[in-house]
This record gives C-alpha cells, sequence and structure tokens, in this order.
C-alpha cells in the first residue's frame, strides 16, 4: 500500500511542478499576479520562486520524515510513512487548485468563480481528512493496546 501512495505522491509532485510552470509561462512579463484587490501584488519571478520553494521545502519535509522511518518495521511507522506521502500528495492536490484559481483569477476574463469553487472545498477537505487521520489512528492504537 504504501508504494502505491508513494506513486501517487510522486505522480502529484510531477503535476504541482508542471502546472507551476504552466500557470508562470501564463503571466504575462509585465502582470502583478493579485492574491486580492487591495494588495499591490507581486511580479511573476517573485511568486514563481515562492511557489517553487513552497513546493520543494513541504515535499522535501515529508519525504525526509518517511525517508527517516524506512529502517524501522512495524505496523505504527508503516502507517506514518505512508500517511506522510498521503498528505504530500493531499498538499500537492491543494496546491495545483490554488495555482489554477490564482490563474484564472489573474488572467482578467470574465469567469464564474462558483464553478472551481467546489474543488477549493474537496482539495481542502482532503488536507483536512490527511491531518486528522493520524491523531485518529494513533488513538485507536493506544485504545487497542
Amino acid at each position: 500500500m504504501n508504494r502505491l501512495i508513494k506513486a501517487l505522491w510522486f505522480t502529484t509532485l510531477l503535476a504541482v511542478s508542471a502546472f507551476l510552470l504552466f500557470v508562470y509561462a501564463g503571466f504575462r512579463e509585465d502582470q502583478l499576479i493579485f492574491i486580492n484587490n487591495t494588495f499591490e501584488g507581486l511580479d511573476r519571478e517573485t511568486f514563481f520562486f515562492l511557489a517553487l520553494t513552497l513546493i520543494t521545502v513541504s515535499n522535501f519535509t515529508f519525504y525526509i520524515l518517511s525517508w527517516r522511518l524506512r529502517k524501522q518495521d512495524n505496523k505504527m511507522t508503516e502507517f506514518i510513512k505512508g500517511w506522510l506521502m498521503g498528505m504530500a500528495a493531499a498538499l500537492n492536490f491543494f496546491l495545483i487548485v490554488v495555482l489554477s484559481f490564482l490563474q484564472i483569477f489573474n488572467g482578467g476574463e470574465n469567469f464564474n468563480y462558483q464553478s472551481i469553487g467546489y474543488l477549493i472545498f474537496v482539495s481542502l477537505g482532503a488536507v483536512i481528512i490527511s491531518v486528522l487521520s493520524l491523531p485518529v489512528f494513533l488513538v485507536k492504537e493506544k485504545i487497542s493496546s
């Protein structure tokens, strides 16, 4: 099961990296990326490198934490390794949705934002479920032992 989760994580890592390049290429050179209407904005290079840093640091952290558990071989460490990779995959999916929303918001076209709204909640829900699954598993293990 952990190999499947690690494959899912790697796929989402490639997808978020490719989508970041796609979003970066879609912004004009003189365009500022707006987060909301009152913020002056970021230029596209600053946005690219901030997003790349966020993606790299978060995925590196989850991978290293999982890698540190490789020599321990019991049920709890196997679950934690899978949880770390699953959390990274959920975070990557959330970042893909956020990047797509920023691209649409900064595109200047008239777009019905309600049609993408459910994706934001689904991806945020995946992150929240991932975060809550570890304490639930640990409490269940504590009760059963």
